[in-house]
């Protein structure tokens, strides 16, 4: 572009326009044709370079052309040329200085696979980070997406940051605020996938019903109430019994059998079998007597009473186990 002094000699030394001395000697700036035309054809430039053609009806086509051209960015925006990882592009005009804040647009040609450099008009090759000031992992970038990128001279001697990628993941700084969003390394480190989830610490979950039998996960408390429960029946001393998950029930029991000679004597269980009793052993209590003490189940009432039968000629405590439901 001229200055004014480009084409007169009655501009001020510094080629700027000034209204002349008489008294001095010095003349007024004289306006040439020569700079006319050339302020004529740079405002044409500015016209026609925004695609516009010139109308002598309009008064505002500079003003119009300039919102073209900033509204479309033309001048920051260029298509990859290079390869997957190694992204180059050609700028009108080109860019010949990696200037700090500088942003351009591209279109990617290719993926990225993971780290990535990018090179604007053949400037050295120089690192892509994202938003987190750290290299690209793979998949920032996908084909024919849109990548917006800003130059910047303080990260790693010169990096470009990642503005904006479509169709990419997009890189995150790792939260530390409640309303801040998670990255995938600090949500794996965090919480616990659906899938075959593999719980560290102390978790707590809600407690279920004790008659739940469902697949929902339970606790220690549902666990330790459960066992509690079926155990709950039972009655610990010399005499007595044991019901078990399941329903099957043991009894025992030590009794005083006072026939004798091969009689036969009934003793009523701790608890009677609700179903059956399914066996009943037992024997003498007291050691040392060859006499022999049979014990069985009742033939009249089997899930309620146990028979001894004593071959001996006193009275002898006799004691037994019983199994059933």
């Amino acid at each position: 572009m001229q200055k004014i002094g480009d084409s007169t000699s009655t501009a001020n030394a510094d080629g700027e326009y000034t209204e002349g001395n008489a008294a001095a000697g010095v003349d007024a700036t004289l306006l040439k044709a020569e700079w006319l035309n050339a302020i004529q054809r740079e405002l044409i430039a500015v016209v026609q370079g925004a695609g516009l053609a010139l109308d002598k009806a309009k008064y505002d086509q500079v003003l119009t052309a300039i919102k073209v051209i900033v509204q479309g960015a033309a001048t920051n925006y260029a298509v990859d040329t290079g390869t997957a990882g190694v992204y180059k592009a050609a700028f009108t005009p080109p860019i010949t200085t990696l200037a700090d804040g500088t942003v351009v647009r591209i279109k990617i040609k290719s993926a990225n696979p993971g780290a990535s450099t990018f090179s604007p008009d053949g400037q050295p090759d120089k690192p892509i980070v994202g938003s987190a000031h750290i290299p690209l992992q793979g998949g920032e970038f996908v084909a024919n997406g849109y990548a917006c990128l800003q130059y910047n001279s303080s990260i790693g001697g010169g990096s470009w940051v990642v503005l904006a990628s479509t169709g990419g993941a997009q890189q995150g700084g790792t939260a530390t605020k409640s309303q801040q969003v998670l990255t995938k390394g600090q949500a794996d480190n965090t919480y616990a996938t659906l899938a075959s989830p593999v719980l560290t610490g102390n978790p707590q979950g809600p407690t279920q019903t004790g008659a739940d039998n469902s697949t929902k996960l339970a606790t220690t408390a549902q666990v330790q109430a459960a066992i509690v429960a079926a155990l709950s029946g039972r009655a610990l001393s010399s005499i007595g019994y044991q019901k078990l998950p399941g329903g099957l029930i043991v009894q025992w029991g030590e009794v005083s059998v006072s026939v004798v000679g091969g009689s036969y004597q009934a003793f009523s269980f701790p608890l009677r079998f609700p179903q059956i009793c399914f066996v009943a052993i037992g024997g003498r209590k007291a050691l040392g007597s060859n006499a022999l003490m049979l014990v069985g189940q009742s033939g009249g009432d089997p899930a309620g009473q146990v028979i001894f039968q004593n071959f001996g000629a006193t009275a002898e405590i006799g004691q037994y186990i019983a199994i059933g439901y």
